[in-house]
C-alpha cells in the first residue's frame, strides 16, 4: 500500500493480505495514503487477527471514503494471521484461493483496457 500511494501513477491495482498497521497514528500510516490511490485496491482480512480487529478494518474503510480509489476488502471466517502463507500450519487454502480469484479478477479489469 505505501509503494501505490508513493507512486500513483505507475500503480492503477493494488492488494493486501492479511496487512500489519494499516491504521496507525504515525505520520507514515498507510491509511493516511488514501487519498492518492488510484484504480482498485483489495485487502484480504483473516477474521482472528488481532492486527485487523473491526475497529481497524473501519478506520481503514472510512480512510477511503470519497477517494478516488475502488477499495474492497473480504474478510475470511476462521482464518488467522498469516493464513494465506501456504508453508505455515495456519494455511487456510479456501481463504487464500478465495484472495488470488478476487486479486487476479481486479488485474483483468484494471489491465484489460
Amino acid at each position: 500500500m505505501c509503494v501505490a500511494g508513493a507512486y500513483p501513477e505507475r500503480f492503477v491495482a493494488g492488494a493486501s493480505l492479511h496487512g500489519t498497521q494499516l491504521v496507525s497514528d504515525r505520520d507514515d500510516s498507510p491509511h493516511r495514503l488514501t487519498d492518492r490511490f488510484r484504480g482498485q485496491l483489495y485487502c484480504g482480512f483473516a477474521e482472528k487477527d488481532p492486527n485487523a480487529a473491526p475497529p481497524v478494518r473501519q478506520a481503514l474503510s472510512e480512510a477511503f471514503t470519497g477517494c478516488p480509489v475502488d477499495y474492497f476488502y473480504e474478510v475470511h471466517p476462521g482464518a488467522e494471521h498469516s493464513y494465506a502463507l501456504p508453508d505455515r500450519d495456519i494455511h487456510d487454502k479456501r481463504a487464500a484461493n478465495r484472495d488470488w480469484e478476487l486479486i487476479f479478477a481486479m488485474f483483468r479489469r484494471q489491465f484489460s483496457a
